[in-house]
């Protein structure tokens, strides 16, 4: 099918949501200097166990070589191996079709991402070094996300240079969801571990985190100290100033754009960046 623009396939969970949101704008910015189109479609979180997610799953039939000429995919931080599977399936069928990955590779397509490992270990070496905190607890994203994973090692390799311990008792694998930040506190809490620094994978548990731990009549960071990552524009905007790692999800979203440009036009860009991240001292 002949169209006048190039348009694009963005495949997201949630079409609405604030992190998603940063996402759009750096992508809206390039299809605007370029002159292109989107369309934007909320697949879901990929979780068969979900009735709503298994239905959002047929958004993806609408996605063929005829309508659009390039796919960015943006994961779900909590799919299934059904809905990798689901997804492996579609993308060898489109095989035709440049994608580029907003963050760490799906399937071998090209990516652009941040370097995970360089932020986490970042925010451990303030929490170590320049705050001297011995005792430690963490709320890590889910374990089917690959960047849930690198900020957990990376969480525990800088304990492990420090010599300091980390064990099952003193993480807890939450959903990047601010209700697995408030779960987090009733598990480590209650099972008797006294933690000076919560550290939490992204700022949506670490908001979880302090407002469980307010509700307690623990005081931040006075008795517990409480970290973030991610430094999304909604949440540095509340007033609680979360110690975090910002990344400019706006200029991930340009770059992944401008990337699936220029396989689309038969162009080989350079090889992808590894964005760096910015540790952000703030109150907590």
């Amino acid at each position: 099918m002949h169209r006048e623009r190039l348009r694009f396939a963005v495949l997201m969970d949630i079409t609405f949501s604030a992190f998603q949101a940063e996402i759009k704008s750096g992508i809206d910015r390039y299809l605007e200097e370029a002159d292109l189109d989107a369309v934007y479609l909320g697949i879901g979180g990929l979780d068969d166990q979900n009735p709503l997610d298994r239905a959002q799953m047929a958004f993806l039939d609408f996605v063929t070589a005829d309508e659009f000429d390039g796919v960015i995919f943006i994961p779900s931080a909590k799919s299934t191996s059904w809905g990798k599977e689901i997804l492996k399936k579609k993308f060898a069928a489109l095989a035709s079709l440049p994608r580029v990955t907003i963050g760490p590779s799906a399937f071998g397509e090209d990516s652009v991402c941040f370097d995970n490992e360089q932020g986490m270990t970042a925010i451990m070496h303030h929490l170590i070094e320049d705050h001297g905190y011995r005792r430690f607890a963490y709320v890590s994203g889910p374990l089917s996300n690959s960047e849930a994973i690198v900020r957990l090692g990376a969480y525990r390799a800088a304990l492990d240079k420090a010599g300091l311990p980390h064990g099952k008792e003193t993480e807890y694998e939450g959903s990047f969801q601010t209700l697995s930040g408030t779960e987090a506190v009733s598990y480590l809490l209650e099972g008797k571990v006294k933690p000076e620094v919560i550290v939490c994978a992204n700022d949506r548990m670490a908001f979880g985190v302090w407002n469980a731990l307010g509700r307690r009549g623990i005081r931040v960071p006075f008795d517990i100290a409480v970290t973030g990552y991610d430094d999304t524009l909604l949440l540095s905007a509340l007033s609680h100033q979360f110690t975090t790692v910002r990344q400019s999800f706006d200029r991930l979203g340009y770059l992944a754009a401008l990337r699936l440009h220029a396989f689309v036009r038969g162009i080989k860009p350079l090889e992808p960046p590894t964005l760096h991240s910015e540790l952000r001292i703030r109150s907590s």
